[in-house]
Order: structure tokens, then C-alpha cells, then sequence
């Protein structure tokens, strides 16, 4: 897939950032995780575990996409494994990008899910509700998230798919254009 940035997480236990195996991609920053500490996952060494307090997760990534990429589509995708289901939305990715929407926050509680999407000055362009329900937790899950430019209209698509093979999604379309990530 040639992709423009990935991070395994897959340091050891005394890592404060994850690394990244492509040439010219920046460690991502991290705040409050427990790296080499979730080890459930078949295919993969040790993960991070992320911090909560009263239910709501204190952890944060953020890592750098290197310039260059298409404007006409991408994707990023995520692997995760929630073990409690909050009550509130709470925001697991956000995507950063130079296109009408700026800010993709993809927020997840216990009956649904929520995109978001925010354009420069902050007014909400998708404000999308999904119903969703306790698949999403308590296993591990691949989560898509792709879009593209078709003509004078942006096209997104969310994909979540448990590592047992079950997949569910859902997709819209909002005028504008699509622009690069960047984080």
C-alpha cells in the first residue's frame, strides 16, 4: 500500500515514543501510556496501554504525516481494543488534514458511533451519528477510515472489522475538497 507514515507501538516498556520503520517519518509524541504492557494480540509484540481517569482516557498519540501524498484520496487505518464502553462519546482518532474539513474526530460510546468533521474556523461540515453496538469493544478491531475527491464532492467511508473477520461500515458525502493528512 506504500503507506506515507505507520507506527507498529511495538517499543519495549521504557519507551516514551513510538517509532516508525519508513525512512523520514518522526516518532510520534505520547502522553500517558504504559508502553509493552497489552500482549493479547497474535500478530504483534507487546502493545501500549492508555490511561483513564473516571472513565475517560487521559493518553494521547499524535504523530507527524511527511509532506507530499495525494489530495485525491487516502486512508488511515487503526488498530485498537477497547475493554469498557463509555456512556459519553469519546474521541479515539482525529485526522488533521489541508482540505474543507480539517479536523476528522471519530468519537465512539456504548450504542454509537460519531464523525465529526470540523473545517478551519471550527464550524462542524459532518456531523454524522452511526449506530453501533457492543461489537466494537472487548476485541481487538481494525477501524478504516478512507476518503476521496469525486468531482466537487468529498466521499468518507468508515470500516470497522474484528480480527475474527466480521465488518460493518457506513459512508457519506459532503461537498467540498478533500486535501492531504498531515497528522
Amino acid at each position: 500500500y506504500r503507506p506515507r507514515a505507520y507506527w507498529p507501538l511495538e517499543e519495549g516498556a521504557d519507551a516514551t515514543r513510538a517509532y516508525s520503520p519508513i525512512d523520514g517519518v518522526q516518532p510520534m509524541t505520547t502522553l500517558n501510556m504504559t508502553f509493552a504492557s497489552e500482549s493479547s494480540l497474535p500478530s504483534s509484540a507487546a502493545l501500549p496501554v492508555v490511561a483513564t481517569q473516571n472513565g475517560a482516557v487521559t493518553s494521547r498519540l499524535s504523530g507527524q504525516v511527511p509532506a507530499g501524498g495525494s489530495t485525491t484520496t487516502w486512508s488511515v487505518w487503526w488498530l485498537y481494543r477497547l475493554n469498557s464502553q463509555p456512556s459519553d462519546y469519546a474521541s479515539y482518532m482525529s485526522i488533521q488534514t489541508t482540505g474543507t474539513v480539517r479536523d476528522w474526530r471519530i468519537q465512539i460510546k456504548d450504542t454509537g458511533t460519531r464523525i465529526l468533521g470540523y473545517n478551519s474556523d471550527g464550524v462542524a461540515v459532518v456531523s454524522q451519528l452511526i449506530a453501533t453496538g457492543p461489537d466494537l469493544f472487548n476485541q481487538w478491531v481494525l477501524c478504516r477510515f478512507y476518503a476521496q475527491q469525486v468531482g466537487g464532492n468529498v466521499t468518507w467511508r468508515i470500516v470497522w472489522q474484528d480480527v475474527g473477520g466480521d465488518a460493518g461500515g457506513f459512508d457519506d458525502t459532503f461537498a467540498g475538497t478533500l486535501g492531504r493528512v498531515t497528522s
